[in-house]
Protein backbone atom coordinates (compact mmCIF):
# COMPACT_ATOMS: atom_id res chain seq x y z
CA UNK A 1 0.00 0.00 0.00
CA UNK A 2 1.36 3.48 -0.76
CA UNK A 3 2.20 5.97 2.01
CA UNK A 4 -0.65 8.19 0.82
CA UNK A 5 -3.15 5.35 1.16
CA UNK A 6 -1.91 4.47 4.63
CA UNK A 7 -2.42 8.05 5.78
CA UNK A 8 -5.90 8.27 4.25
CA UNK A 9 -7.22 5.11 5.92
CA UNK A 10 -5.62 5.43 9.36
CA UNK A 11 -8.85 5.87 11.30
CA UNK A 12 -10.46 4.30 14.38
CA UNK A 13 -13.79 2.59 14.21
CA UNK A 14 -15.64 5.83 14.83
CA UNK A 15 -12.78 8.25 14.04
CA UNK A 16 -11.33 7.54 10.63
CA UNK A 17 -7.73 8.54 11.54
CA UNK A 18 -6.43 5.31 13.10
CA UNK A 19 -7.09 2.56 10.60
CA UNK A 20 -4.80 1.39 7.83
CA UNK A 21 -5.12 -2.18 6.63
CA UNK A 22 -1.98 -3.82 5.46
CA UNK A 23 -1.62 -3.95 1.73
CA UNK A 24 -3.13 -7.25 0.54
CA UNK A 25 -0.95 -9.96 -0.83
CA UNK A 26 0.09 -9.43 -4.43
CA UNK A 27 -2.09 -11.23 -6.93
CA UNK A 28 -0.90 -12.53 -10.27
CA UNK A 29 -2.05 -10.45 -13.19
CA UNK A 30 -4.05 -12.24 -15.91
CA UNK A 31 -1.90 -13.51 -18.75
CA UNK A 32 -3.83 -11.40 -21.26
CA UNK A 33 -3.04 -8.28 -19.24
CA UNK A 34 0.63 -9.22 -18.96
CA UNK A 35 0.80 -9.74 -22.72
CA UNK A 36 -0.77 -6.35 -23.30
CA UNK A 37 1.72 -4.66 -20.98
CA UNK A 38 4.65 -6.43 -22.59
CA UNK A 39 3.48 -5.51 -26.09
CA UNK A 40 2.97 -1.90 -25.12
CA UNK A 41 6.40 -1.70 -23.48
CA UNK A 42 8.04 -3.24 -26.56
CA UNK A 43 6.43 -0.73 -28.91
CA UNK A 44 7.39 2.16 -26.66
CA UNK A 45 10.96 0.88 -26.46
CA UNK A 46 11.31 0.82 -30.24
CA UNK A 47 9.80 4.30 -30.61
CA UNK A 48 12.03 5.64 -27.84
CA UNK A 49 15.12 4.25 -29.50
CA UNK A 50 14.14 5.81 -32.82
CA UNK A 51 13.63 9.19 -31.18
CA UNK A 52 17.01 8.96 -29.50
CA UNK A 53 18.72 8.26 -32.80
CA UNK A 54 16.94 11.14 -34.53
CA UNK A 55 17.76 13.54 -31.70
CA UNK A 56 21.49 12.72 -31.83
CA UNK A 57 22.40 11.96 -35.47
CA UNK A 58 26.09 12.58 -34.93
CA UNK A 59 26.41 10.30 -31.90
CA UNK A 60 28.35 7.05 -31.96
CA UNK A 61 25.23 5.09 -32.86
CA UNK A 62 23.42 7.85 -34.77
CA UNK A 63 21.61 7.36 -38.05
CA UNK A 64 24.38 9.14 -39.95
CA UNK A 65 27.05 6.96 -38.45
CA UNK A 66 27.63 3.76 -40.46
CA UNK A 67 28.97 2.09 -37.36
CA UNK A 68 25.50 2.25 -35.85
CA UNK A 69 24.21 -0.05 -38.57
CA UNK A 70 27.30 -2.22 -38.61
CA UNK A 71 27.15 -2.95 -34.89
CA UNK A 72 23.78 -4.67 -34.96
CA UNK A 73 24.37 -6.45 -31.65
CA UNK A 74 24.77 -3.11 -29.88
CA UNK A 75 21.51 -1.85 -31.34
CA UNK A 76 19.68 -4.95 -30.21
CA UNK A 77 21.15 -4.72 -26.74
CA UNK A 78 20.12 -1.09 -26.33
CA UNK A 79 16.63 -1.80 -27.59
CA UNK A 80 16.30 -4.80 -25.27
CA UNK A 81 17.39 -2.76 -22.26
CA UNK A 82 14.89 -0.02 -23.05
CA UNK A 83 12.18 -2.60 -23.57
CA UNK A 84 12.84 -4.25 -20.22
CA UNK A 85 12.88 -0.92 -18.42
CA UNK A 86 9.55 0.15 -19.84
CA UNK A 87 8.02 -3.27 -19.26
CA UNK A 88 9.04 -3.29 -15.61
CA UNK A 89 7.77 0.25 -15.19
CA UNK A 90 4.38 -0.61 -16.69
CA UNK A 91 4.00 -3.75 -14.56
CA UNK A 92 4.96 -1.84 -11.40
CA UNK A 93 2.39 0.86 -12.10
CA UNK A 94 -0.32 -1.73 -12.72
CA UNK A 95 0.57 -3.59 -9.52
CA UNK A 96 0.44 -0.37 -7.50
CA UNK A 97 -2.94 0.55 -8.98
CA UNK A 98 -4.30 -2.89 -8.12
CA UNK A 99 -3.01 -2.73 -4.54
CA UNK A 100 -4.51 0.73 -4.07
CA UNK A 101 -7.93 -0.43 -5.23
CA UNK A 102 -7.76 -3.54 -3.04
CA UNK A 103 -6.81 -1.53 0.04
CA UNK A 104 -9.73 0.85 -0.49
CA UNK A 105 -12.11 -2.11 -0.85
CA UNK A 106 -10.92 -3.60 2.45
CA UNK A 107 -11.38 -0.31 4.30
CA UNK A 108 -14.89 0.20 2.97
CA UNK A 109 -15.89 -3.39 3.71
CA UNK A 110 -14.51 -3.17 7.25
CA UNK A 111 -16.37 0.01 8.14
CA UNK A 112 -19.59 -1.29 6.58
CA UNK A 113 -19.49 -4.40 8.78
CA UNK A 114 -18.34 -2.99 12.12
CA UNK A 115 -20.71 -0.03 11.85
CA UNK A 116 -23.53 -2.34 12.96
CA UNK A 117 -21.97 -2.51 16.40
CA UNK A 118 -23.24 0.95 17.36
CA UNK A 119 -26.83 -0.26 17.10
CA UNK A 120 -26.21 -3.49 19.00
CA UNK A 121 -23.96 -2.39 21.88
CA UNK A 122 -24.60 0.77 23.89
CA UNK A 123 -20.91 1.00 24.81
CA UNK A 124 -19.52 0.01 21.40
CA UNK A 125 -17.74 3.31 20.85
CA UNK A 126 -16.35 3.29 24.37
CA UNK A 127 -14.96 -0.24 23.97
CA UNK A 128 -13.60 0.06 20.43
CA UNK A 129 -13.18 3.78 19.81
CA UNK A 130 -9.60 3.98 21.07
CA UNK A 131 -8.32 0.93 19.19
CA UNK A 132 -5.20 1.84 17.22
CA UNK A 133 -6.23 -0.15 14.18
CA UNK A 134 -3.23 1.12 12.20
CA UNK A 135 -1.16 -1.27 14.31
CA UNK A 136 -3.43 -4.22 13.46
CA UNK A 137 -3.77 -4.20 9.65
CA UNK A 138 -4.08 -7.97 9.44
CA UNK A 139 -6.92 -8.04 11.96
CA UNK A 140 -8.71 -5.37 9.91
CA UNK A 141 -8.43 -7.52 6.80
CA UNK A 142 -9.61 -10.63 8.69
CA UNK A 143 -12.73 -8.83 9.90
CA UNK A 144 -13.37 -7.30 6.49
CA UNK A 145 -13.09 -10.49 4.44
CA UNK A 146 -13.40 -13.62 6.57
CA UNK A 147 -16.18 -13.22 9.19
CA UNK A 148 -19.74 -11.98 8.86
CA UNK A 149 -20.29 -10.73 12.43
CA UNK A 150 -17.29 -8.42 12.36
CA UNK A 151 -18.84 -5.96 14.82
CA UNK A 152 -19.21 -8.72 17.43
CA UNK A 153 -15.63 -9.87 16.99
CA UNK A 154 -14.24 -6.34 17.14
CA UNK A 155 -16.25 -5.68 20.30
CA UNK A 156 -14.80 -8.84 21.87
CA UNK A 157 -11.27 -7.89 20.82
CA UNK A 158 -11.80 -4.39 22.17
CA UNK A 159 -12.44 -5.88 25.59
CA UNK A 160 -9.41 -8.16 25.32
CA UNK A 161 -6.56 -6.29 23.64
CA UNK A 162 -4.12 -9.13 24.27
CA UNK A 163 -6.28 -11.44 22.18
CA UNK A 164 -6.22 -8.89 19.40
CA UNK A 165 -2.42 -8.66 19.51
CA UNK A 166 -2.15 -12.45 19.37
CA UNK A 167 -4.43 -12.61 16.34
CA UNK A 168 -2.34 -9.97 14.55
CA UNK A 169 0.87 -11.85 15.28
CA UNK A 170 -0.62 -15.16 14.18
CA UNK A 171 -1.69 -13.59 10.90
CA UNK A 172 1.88 -12.55 10.19
CA UNK A 173 3.22 -16.01 10.99
CA UNK A 174 0.45 -18.12 9.45
CA UNK A 175 -2.38 -16.31 7.59
CA UNK A 176 -4.43 -19.50 7.18
CA UNK A 177 -4.35 -20.25 10.91
CA UNK A 178 -5.31 -16.65 11.65
CA UNK A 179 -8.36 -16.97 9.42
CA UNK A 180 -9.42 -20.15 11.23
CA UNK A 181 -8.91 -18.54 14.63
CA UNK A 182 -10.96 -15.47 13.68
CA UNK A 183 -13.76 -17.69 12.39
CA UNK A 184 -13.70 -19.79 15.58
CA UNK A 185 -14.06 -16.65 17.66
CA UNK A 186 -16.93 -15.44 15.48
CA UNK A 187 -18.71 -18.80 15.80
CA UNK A 188 -18.18 -18.90 19.56
CA UNK A 189 -19.83 -15.50 19.94
CA UNK A 190 -22.83 -16.63 17.90
CA UNK A 191 -23.23 -19.81 19.96
CA UNK A 192 -23.09 -17.89 23.24
CA UNK A 193 -25.78 -15.53 22.01
CA UNK A 194 -28.03 -18.42 21.01
CA UNK A 195 -27.52 -20.09 24.39
CA UNK A 196 -28.61 -16.93 26.19
CA UNK A 197 -31.83 -16.85 24.17
CA UNK A 198 -32.90 -20.30 25.39
CA UNK A 199 -35.30 -19.91 28.34
CA UNK A 200 -35.35 -22.31 31.30
CA UNK A 201 -38.36 -24.68 30.72
CA UNK A 202 -41.26 -24.78 33.22
CA UNK A 203 -41.31 -27.60 35.81
CA UNK A 204 -43.17 -30.77 34.71
CA UNK A 205 -46.83 -30.98 35.72
CA UNK A 206 -46.13 -33.97 37.98
CA UNK A 207 -43.80 -31.81 40.08
CA UNK A 208 -46.21 -28.90 40.44
CA UNK A 209 -48.18 -28.53 43.69
CA UNK A 210 -51.93 -28.97 43.34
CA UNK A 211 -54.02 -25.88 43.94
CA UNK A 212 -56.76 -25.83 46.60
CA UNK A 213 -58.71 -23.11 44.87
CA UNK A 214 -62.24 -24.25 44.00
CA UNK A 215 -61.89 -27.67 45.60
CA UNK A 216 -63.71 -29.26 48.57
CA UNK A 217 -61.28 -29.85 51.44
CA UNK A 218 -63.82 -31.96 53.39
CA UNK A 219 -64.02 -29.61 56.43
CA UNK A 220 -67.58 -28.69 57.54
CA UNK A 221 -68.53 -25.14 58.37
CA UNK A 222 -70.88 -24.07 61.21
CA UNK A 223 -73.71 -23.79 58.74
CA UNK A 224 -73.05 -27.31 57.53
CA UNK A 225 -73.27 -28.61 61.09
CA UNK A 226 -76.55 -26.76 61.71
CA UNK A 227 -78.06 -28.06 58.51
CA UNK A 228 -76.85 -31.56 59.26
CA UNK A 229 -78.01 -31.75 62.83
CA UNK A 230 -80.84 -29.19 62.65
CA UNK A 231 -79.33 -27.20 65.48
Amino acid sequence: MTQEMQESVQEPVMQQDQMAPQAPEEKMLPQSQVNELVGRAKREAVESYKRQQQAAPESKYGLNNPAAFADESTVRRLAAEEFERRRDEAVAKERERHQQAEAERIVQNFHSKVGQGKDKYDDFEKVTGDLELANFPNVVQLLADHVDNSHDVLYELGKDRMKMAQLEQLSRMSPKDAIRQAQRLATSIKENEEAQKIKTPNAPLAQQRPSNVGTDTGALSVRDYRNKYKV
